[in-house]
């Protein structure tokens, strides 16, 4: 699946421009990240939820650049794992914002259905949540 901008043709830039705003001005998402996947860790991340996205290859056509983004969006799960379920249940709802938010205010066009995957991650910092390709 691809992101199109509807009438315009966004710079890589400008696409993770739009993110990076979603992220500031998401009530419940408190951190933004660009890059590789495994640049997610305490290092890199000051404020958890985060949503991290990741530019893949992606299409230049004759009038357009489809782009194809990953979205990850997680935050820590308690050392009893007595949260994981609220992590899981919170971020699917912050990516079903998000995913509207492309679509209805930045007028990008998103292809629905969109598969969602769980990940957790107990290495270093308990990173938990949802992560998806658009």
């Amino acid at each position: 699946m691809s992101i199109v901008p509807n009438g315009t043709n966004l710079t890589y830039n400008q696409l993770v421009s739009v993110f990076h705003e979603i992220a500031d001005n998401h009530a419940q998402i408190n951190d933004f990240g660009e890059g590789n996947i495994y640049d997610i860790n305490a290092s890199t991340v000051q404020n958890y939820p985060i949503l991290w996205v990741l530019i893949n290859p992606s299409v230049i056509n004759a009038h357009t650049i489809n782009y194809t983004v990953s979205l990850v969006i997680g935050d820590l799960v308690s050392p009893d794992n007595s949260n994981q379920k609220e992590v899981h249940s919170d971020i699917a709802d912050i990516l079903w914002d998000v995913a509207f938010l492309i679509r209805d205010y930045y007028d990008i066009d998103v292809i629905f259905p969109i598969a969602i995957n769980p990940f957790v991650e107990f290495k270093d910092d308990r990173f938990s949540g949802w992560q998806t390709n658009l």
